[in-house]
């Protein structure tokens, strides 16, 4: 075999095939030929005092000392948690990624810094993505600009087992690291998912350094062929991050339709003990925070007889969502714009009602809205 070969791994997993480079050992004369690149864990102390007996914390007297509370990070409450690990498993093609976007948004407008590594969909997606949820949103410039400077996208990124210290210093000030999706960031290592040894490396080198570091991870991840409900591969991904979801298709959606995510968080899914269901509506033009179920704001019945009337009067022209949202406060009815349009959404969900939503027609172009028999034409 020649110096420059590679040996590679065929192994199937879930009914797909996973390749992986094999690591070869040199002859025995030629190992000290160069270094190693792979980073070597840090020495421990040698002193039996320095590695465990000064290790003793009192726990009475902390909880005397008093218990902070579990931190959510901004947008997020109840959900995720600052500086903890997170995994989000769906099926394929679900939804996932522009699901959490939609979140990863709402927490760059709220001044929290977001990065996004990306080895699934590419920056035109993503991209063409943004657009139509700032499109939707109706943002002003202040708000891109927000967006701008929080939302940290990278295409296609390639981890090394020796970034660790690199990774948590580019990390700094940030609030959450999202890995989108898992897979491929185990490739780059030479790891399997299907390992639990493999999948604690790749913990290791890729997320324990921000952990150290005080900065929440999120990993998207497919969950198995027959088994919908939990990722794939190692039951190791559940034992090494703290907080487990499952994202599924509620109602279908598209470009053209509305739908529903439903983001589940079970019991026992979570190290802290927190539980809870959120919906998010989208597709059609429609792009909502996650919602608790059975928490949501009623909608106001005379915001539903104002936006009727604006839509009526608007005629075949029909209105934007920002435009429609502007008709109905000038009624004097008070709203959130989050939940005016969470509002509008659902009041367009209603087959019973002749309010109705079409998606953009193209980028940059808005939501609109029409009503009754105004809407064929």
């Amino acid at each position: 075999m020649n110096a420059g070969q590679k040996i590679i791994e065929l192994r199937s997993v879930d009914g797909e095939v996973e390749a992986r480079e094999v690591p070869r050992l040199l002859p025995q004369g030629l190992r000290s030929a160069g270094p190693m690149v792979m980073a070597t864990a840090p020495m421990e102390p040698s002193d039996f005092r320095e590695r465990v007996l000064n290790k003793r914390v009192d726990l009475v007297e902390r909880i005397m000392e008093g218990l902070p509370p579990v931190e959510y990070l901004p947008e997020s409450e109840g959900m995720l948690i600052a500086g903890k690990r997170h995994l989000i498993a769906a099926p394929r093609k679900t939804g996932k990624s522009i699901g959490m976007l939609v979140h990863w948004s709402r927490m760059a407008l709220a001044d929290t810094r977001v990065i996004i590594l990306d080895r699934e969909n590419g920056a035109q997606t993503y991209a063409e993505r943004l657009d139509a949820i700032i499109t939707t949103w109706g943002l002003k410039p202040h708000d891109k600009t927000r967006i701008r400077r929080n939302l940290h996208y990278y295409e296609f990124p390639r981890l090394r087992r020796e970034d660790g210290q690199a990774f948590s210093k580019m990390a700094e000030g940030a609030a959450v690291v999202v890995f989108d999706s898992q897979r491929m960031f185990l490739t780059d290592l030479g790891l399997r998912e299907s390992e639990s040894d493999d999948y604690s490396e790749f913990m290791k080198y890729a997320v324990e350094p921000l952990f150290g570091a005080g900065v929440a991870t999120v990993i998207l991840d497919n969950t198995g062929h027959t088994e919908k409900t939990r990722s794939r591969g190692t039951s190791a991904k559940g034992d090494l991050n703290e907080v487990l979801f499952t994202l599924k298709t509620e109602v279908e959606f598209s470009r053209n339709r509305q739908g529903k995510l439903r983001l589940l968080l079970e019991p026992g899914n979570s190290r802290f003990g927190h539980e809870g269901e959120w919906e998010m509506h989208i597709g059609g033009g429609a792009f909502s925070p996650w919602q608790r179920v059975g928490q949501e704001t009623p909608i106001d019945p005379t915001f539903q007889r104002a936006a009727e009337k604006a839509l009526s009067d608007a005629g075949t022209e029909g209105l934007s969502q920002t435009k429609l949202l502007e008709a109905i406060r000038a009624t004097e009815v008070t709203f959130s714009n989050t939940v005016g349009r969470e509002w509008l959404y659902r009041l367009a969900a209603n087959l019973d009602l002749a309010i109705y939503m079409f998606p953009p027609d193209g980028p940059g172009l808005p939501t609109m809205f029409y009503g009754g028999a105004h809407a064929a034409e």
